[in-house]
């Protein structure tokens, strides 16, 4: 976050908000988002009780987000209209939307590439043991999740800054500035 110096951060598939809340400590708006309504109620009243002002926690699923919605569809914009933000943080999301929505790694670069200008993404390989589990709830491999394809889809929309292994895991943190398309 200190590298990217954003002004918001859109934290998708933020659960019940610890990693927002490093972003929001620092005086950084955040919209911290989640599918499920159960996380978002314990981000909300942790929000609450400590008075975070800068936190802002919305049940947002990525996979069917929010439509714009009322009169002429002008009183609440979709969700995807209500960006770009700054910084979007992806982290222990994408091996889900992968498996689980089994979708493509290049669909997935595209569409956070839309809603950001930079990105703090976490790559969970298969033999994590979070990612056997949903690969397990499946009917076929995956054998185009792969690190390699991982960074390759993703490279195509972004310039990878950072890529940091994370300690204890064989998971890896990267920092990616969108490329400037001609």
């Amino acid at each position: 976050l200190a590298e990217a110096r954003p002004t918001a951060v859109w934290d998708i598939g933020a659960n019940t908000g610890e990693f927002s809340r490093i972003a929001s400590a620092h005086n950084i708006p955040v919209v911290s988002m989640d599918s499920d309504p159960g996380a978002v109620e314990l981000n909300y009243r942790q929000v609450t009780a400590n008075r975070e002002s800068w936190l802002f926690p919305i049940v947002a699923d990525l996979t069917n987000p929010s439509a714009a919605l009322g009169w002429e569809n002008r009183e609440v914009s979709a969700l995807s209209a209500r960006g770009p933000t700054d910084v979007v943080l992806a982290l222990a999301l994408v091996h889900h939307l992968a498996i689980s929505k089994n979708l493509a790694l290049d669909a997935l670069a595209e569409a956070l590439g839309r809603l950001g200008r930079a990105l703090i993404i976490e790559f969970v390989p298969q033999n994590d043991p979070k990612a056997r589990r949903l690969v397990a709830t499946r009917n076929h491999d995956f054998p185009d999740y792969t690190e390699t394809n991982f960074e390759s889809a993703f490279g195509r929309v972004f310039e990878i800054v950072r890529s940091d292994a994370i300690e204890g895991v064989e998971r890896r943190l990267y920092l990616m500035v969108k490329r400037q398309r001609p």
